[in-house]
């Protein structure tokens, strides 16, 4: 299980920050290195470049830390609900 010194997502308002660098249009995320062949290489094939699956209850765990993750589950439902939907 990954370690944290502080989880990023505290509240409603980190978790809306958060959400919006999902974005898998935003060039931003994607490496300085890469070259205009690299670029077009991956954005006409159909194999993948690299996947992670947490899981639903990882990636939460992940943005909360798991203290506050099983406390939300009580505290705020619809926050764990939010994030486990996105």
């Amino acid at each position: 299980m990954p370690q944290f010194i502080e989880h990023p997502v505290k509240d409603w308002k980190d978790w809306e920050e958060i959400k919006n660098r999902f974005d898998p249009d935003d060039p931003r995320r994607l490496p300085l290195t890469w070259s205009d062949e690299l670029f077009q290489y991956y954005a006409e094939t159909d194999k993948v470049a690299c996947i992670s699956v947490t899981g639903f209850f990882g990636f939460a765990r992940n943005m909360l830390g798991l203290r506050r993750l099983l406390t939300y589950f009580y505290r705020k439902p619809d926050l764990v609900s939010d994030i486990m939907d996105f």
